[in-house]
């Protein structure tokens, strides 16, 4: 079995399989579909229902608000950069922006200029992917369970407690630690506002 989807695998990594994102989509919907006819509570009339229309729902949703995550995160990470791919590419033009107005033609900015430009065209290719799989995956949502997607943003959402929670624990610790004379450090933010933001923290 491994095999076989090893091999599968390597068939589409190699384009040797000519199967449409959609088609892909497709498959997915497909798998968890299973007719069957049920009474209409109202009408009493017998319609036919998708016995595993809960996990056909899921399947769909879960992807497409997985791309629609890696796009549009308005979080960031441990490090304070962005998640999402657009605010990403923001701070990546924003950065280059800066360089090119610096540039005094030497070795060292021309390098710094071809990474900035490299990883601004990586990013540009996975946007697009996402965006293909989002729009895909949402249209494929609609077809199958017959109402229009409505991505998820648990980003926008007011914070957790779970985030006092953790600054209440690490209260707690720095006074344990203090006791037997250790200092807990606090942890390093870096600048990532597009312009006084330097290479290391965006690369």
């Amino acid at each position: 079995m491994n095999n076989l989807i090893q091999q599968d695998l390597d068939f589409a990594l190699n384009g040797e399989t000519q199967v449409t994102l959609a088609q892909a989509m497709a498959a997915i919907a497909a798998h968890f579909h299973d007719p069957a006819l049920g009474q209409d509570q109202e009408s009493g009339r017998y319609i036919e229902r998708n016995q595993m229309g809960w996990s056909q729902r899921m399947a769909l949703q879960s992807l497409a608000n997985m791309a629609w995550r890696q796009l549009h995160d308005t979080g960031t990470d441990k490090n304070g950069r962005p998640r999402g791919i657009s605010y990403k590419l923001d701070k990546a033009r924003s950065y280059a922006k800066q360089l090119a107005m610096q540039i005094n033609g030497g070795e060292i900015d021309i390098e710094a200029m071809n990474r900035a430009a490299g990883w601004i065209e990586r990013m540009e290719v996975e946007q697009s992917a996402l965006e293909e799989m989002y729009h895909t995956t949402a249209a494929m949502f609609e077809a199958a369970i017959g109402e229009p997607f409505e991505p998820y943003e648990p980003w926008t959402k007011a914070p957790s407690s779970k985030a006092k929670a953790d600054d209440s624990q690490l209260a707690d610790i720095k006074a344990r630690m203090a006791k037997l004379g250790i200092t807990v450090e606090e942890t390093f933010t870096p600048n990532t506002d597009g312009v006084n933001t330097v290479e290391a923290d965006v690369a």
